[in-house]
């Protein structure tokens, strides 16, 4: 939605020149909104930091919205930029390869073949279809492969299994031994509401604790034209204010210090709670409810390290005195809180760059999935990301930095669709080597790169941090504010 509206506003697009494409076959805007509909799914971070640029939001009912209020708000924001429109729903990307000689005709040099399947309600597909564009944006950002872990017995659970990205409302929970496995950012949300209801027991698995911080539920009052909210530094109305309490926002909400627990009266459970790796290594978590859940009698906090599952239950592996001893937890529906494959940027789809280099080997040649300003790879000219590699605020809004990708976006685009001569625009190996050397030493410095966890920031756990952004979210708005063009190429000459 982001790219979209910026090529509007800021290039004049029209609606046929350029195409959105949605595997989902809903016509639903909102992304992670869309799919995570699990109880208690809500924005962890203030809400009015999770409005767009282009369309504030005066109207959030609460601090933190919730999933439905989110997902009504970017649904109007799609009508009102008529995005319905320009999108192809129940579409997906298979392949996109990129051809930089006259083999298909002039028309088609320098361009990007982007192979289509488009798919009906249940992901059958139905036909192929190539489309060539002159630039690819991947809007796929990072947490949207839900992560199922390779659990044994998996598949012998008699229960209904799910995945928090996955909800299946027709579950009644109501009466039911519930285990959710996982205490990342999506347990801590929908534990609590599994929690509430009646006859529900819940065992909750966890392989580490988490950092989890009070939120500040404040009602918001309604803004008037030339107004702030009352609760809130940003103004919606006047422009420049907005834009400088937009900023004034980001730098606010940059974490201090690592949050104290709450109130755990069982020591035995403050023991379970406590991380003990540094802060940052781990995403720390914003939730009111979390420790008074672990305390309720019908919750069950288990420590103990998950063996296989059984046709009944949630086997774990408990040491006695002398020797291990499997333990089974029984349980009716297993619940993945489990997160996503985040290192894996635009899985499955097969990229093919300059010289028939897949982007897969590339990255993995590399040691991990790395960007220039987390917008641009080398040898894949006109291909841009947003909330691509090290993007992700870990302490921040994900809308602010992805507004901030585009703009970077947007001035290359409009640097090779200004001048005719400019075919393509590719970021030099130099510009991208130095500046991901110069990232990776400045994480190894801080939390998000500690050796003491292991967590998804990481690629494949080799230490090398591939989603998040290391400094505060206002120095990533200022290194992609402009382009400094001696970092790319265009047609083997300095552009």
């Amino acid at each position: 939605m982001v790219a979209a509206i910026d090529l509007q506003k800021q290039l004049n697009f029209r609606p046929s020149d350029y195409l959105i494409v949605d595997q989902r076959p809903d016509p639903l805007f909102g992304g992670t909104w869309v799919a995570n509909t699990y109880p208690g799914a809500a924005c962890d971070v203030p809400s009015h930091l999770y409005s767009l640029s282009a369309a504030p939001n005066p109207d959030w009912t609460v601090a933190r919205a919730p999933q439905r209020e989110i997902q009504a708000h970017l649904q109007g924001v799609a009508a009102r930029f008529g995005l319905d429109k320009v999108t192809w729903f129940g579409t997906e990307v298979v392949r996109c390869v990129w051809h930089g000689d006259a083999t298909f005709g002039d028309h088609h040099q320098n361009r990007w073949h982007v192979e289509l399947r488009h798919v009906d309600g249940k992901a059958v597909p139905l036909r192929p279809r190539t489309v060539v564009a002159t630039a690819v944006i991947s809007c796929v950002g990072q947490l949207n492969v839900p992560n199922v872990p390779a659990l044994a017995g998996l598949g012998a659970f008699r229960g209904p299994v799910i995945h928090t990205a996955r909800w299946n409302p027709s579950v009644d929970l109501r009466g039911k031994r519930v285990a959710v496995i996982g205490t990342g950012a999506s347990a801590v949300q929908v534990v609590p509401e599994i929690a509430k209801l009646s006859g529900t027991s819940v065992s909750v698995f966890q392989r580490s604790p988490a950092f989890v911080a009070k939120s500040e539920d404040l009602r918001f009052w309604r803004v008037i034209p030339l107004g702030v909210p009352q609760s809130s530094p940003s103004s919606f109305g006047i422009p420049l204010l907005a834009l400088l309490a937009r900023r004034l926002d980001c730098v606010v909400h940059e974490p201090a210090a690592p949050p104290a627990p709450g109130k755990v009266t069982d020591p035995k459970l403050l023991e379970k709670v406590l991380p003990k790796y540094e802060f940052g290594c781990k995403r720390f978590l914003i939730s009111d409810q979390w420790y008074p859940t672990l305390q309720r009698d019908n919750v069950t906090l288990i420590t103990d390290p998950i063996t296989e599952l059984t046709a009944s239950g949630v086997l774990v592996s408990r040491s006695g005195a002398e020797k291990k001893e499997g333990i089974e937890q029984p349980a009716d529906v297993v619940i993945l809180a489990t997160g996503f494959k985040s290192d894996s940027f635009l899985h499955p789809v097969d990229v093919v760059g300059m010289g028939g280099v897949r982007l897969e080997e590339f990255w993995k040649a590399k040691g991990g999935p790395e960007a220039y300003k987390g917008v641009c790879v080398t040898g894949f000219p006109n291909l841009f990301f947003l909330y691509g590699p090290n993007t992700n605020p870990g302490h921040n809004s994900v809308i602010f930095m992805v507004e901030s990708a585009m703009t970077q976006v947007t001035h290359l685009l409009r640097a090779l669709f200004s001048a005719p001569a400019v075919r393509y625009i590719n970021v030099t190996p130099s510009a991208e080597e130095s500046f991901n050397t110069a990232l990776q030493a400045f994480v190894r410095e801080t939390g998000y790169g500690s050796s003491s966890c292991t967590s998804w920031y990481k690629y494949q756990n080799n230490g090398k941090v591939v989603n998040t952004w290391p400094a505060s979210a206002t120095s990533y708005w200022w290194i992609t504010r402009e382009v400094h063009a001696a970092d790319f190429e265009q047609d083997a000459q300095t552009w």
